[in-house]
């Protein structure tokens, strides 16, 4: 088989156009927010080369390769949060990223390894493509070590602890960090999503740790009054949920949610010290039962349009169940949100916006998993037990952070939970 250097797949495709369209926003950001630093060409330097190294990694066939830029873009990555090496905070937040970092590194590392060692190619899409020749023994070890890879490069619980104090770097390394590299494990776990198919126990396992680190980025904001802080809480909850995603089969789901994830979270970093911003975000709707009754109306029309725009077939039962299921939380809160007060104009908004938005959604799912039928990473699972568990405590969860909210008061738990994991 002869060796390729590039695979422009359509997953590269994607990750390309998304991490040129951020890179170049944040760059331009930079620019004014930069101005007058000193080692303001070397911090651009560093940024440019970060973007790059991305796209090249996940762009490349060859195994060497890709690891070789996997880790130029984590080290790049640390010089970007020390960028102000003379502040012991940003220094000592380097120093963390880069233990973090550095591990996350030598797992996905160890996982080529693993899961190279009965083929003499280095091409990652002839792994992929021929997973089934893989021994069991290689192939488990590979993909441990290549969901602890995704797990630290992610920042999934339990390895979420340097996230935060990553946060004393400048604005525009939290904007590109957050909306992009964060990102990498979700594409590690989709770019060998076929290998994850032929032992499913991984899968379950994703989406465990998946959910868990949902729970917990969203029982973190809340005892959070640093709006960075609480960017950085909704990422660790977001890249919980997509991961979610990918254990629950559906890959192209979590691609559609990546790329939503990191332009909003871009623009949400880009902009956090506009005090208009900060008012927009502590704006509450009231929970009265009248309005949250017709959110639920709303939200579960919103699921139905969700559920016939992306094709579901509601005969198989399966794990889109529970992509399903989200969407209605999903919709309901969006209703809920602008359901002020209990008028005809406000029903009708908050109606148009949330079945709006359940049908670009479905529309951006469908959309990604035609662009990405090639590679067939929609691969939904059987609906478990576990599944609809996790459901049920999202939804409880969900109800619970209503009720904090309108009580606008911290919690013990949630203030212990925050300071102990």
């Amino acid at each position: 088989m002869q060796q390729k250097i590039f695979n422009f797949d359509e997953l590269s495709l994607i990750i390309t156009m998304l991490v040129v369209f951020i890179g170049a926003v944040v760059i331009k950001f930079a620019r004014s927010y930069l101005d007058g630093d000193r080692n303001y060409k070397y911090f651009l330097l560093n940024l440019i080369t970060i973007i790059a190294s991305i796209i090249i990694c996940f762009s490349v066939d060859d195994i060497f390769m890709f690891l070789g830029f996997f880790y130029l873009s984590n080290f790049f990555l640390v010089l970007l949060i020390i960028h102000k090496a003379n502040w012991e905070a940003s220094f000592q937040s380097g120093i963390a990223a880069a233990k973090q970092l550095l591990m996350s590194s030598i797992m996905v590392g160890a996982a080529m390894y693993f899961l190279n060692r009965d083929f003499a190619s280095n091409s990652i899409q002839f792994i992929v493509q021929n997973s089934h020749q893989i021994t069991d023994h290689n192939l488990a070890f590979g993909l441990l070590f290549l969901t602890l890879g995704a797990f630290m490069q992610s920042a999934i619980f339990p390895f979420n602890k340097w996230l935060l104090s990553s946060l004393n770097s400048p604005t525009p390394v939290s904007a590109v960090m957050h909306a992009g590299l964060i990102n990498g494990g979700a594409i590690l776990i989709a770019r060998f999503a076929n290998l994850y198919v032929e032992m499913p126990l991984f899968l379950d396992v994703i989406f465990v740790v998946g959910i868990v680190s949902c729970v917990l980025g969203t029982a973190f904001k809340l005892v959070q009054s640093d709006i960075k802080k609480m960017l950085a809480c909704s990422t660790l909850s977001q890249m919980g949920f997509m991961f979610a995603q990918c254990g629950l089969g559906l890959f192209a789901a979590a691609i559609a949610h990546l790329c939503f994830h990191g332009l909003f979270k871009a623009y949400l970093f880009l902009t956090s010290n506009s005090s208009w911003q900060e008012r927009k975000i502590e704006r509450k709707a009231q929970l009265r039962a009248g309005n949250f009754s017709l959110a639920l109306v709303i939200g579960a029309c919103g699921a139905g349009v969700f559920t016939a725009a992306s094709g579901f077939d509601v005969r198989n039962v399966n794990s889109e169940y529970f992509l399903i299921f989200m969407t209605f939380i999903f919709a309901t809160q969006i209703a809920f949100s602008l359901l002020d007060k209990i008028a005809v104009k406000n029903f009708l908004w908050a109606a148009a916006s949330a079945l709006g938005i359940s049908y670009l959604y479905a529309l951006s799912i469908v959309g990604v998993r035609k662009l990405l039928e090639p590679a067939v990473i929609f691969m939904p699972q059987e609906l478990k037990l576990i599944h609809a568990v996790a459901a049920l405590a999202l939804f409880g969860l969900w109800v619970v952070q209503l009720l904090y909210q309108r009580q606008n008061k911290r919690g013990k738990f949630f203030d212990w939970l925050y300071e102990h994991i």
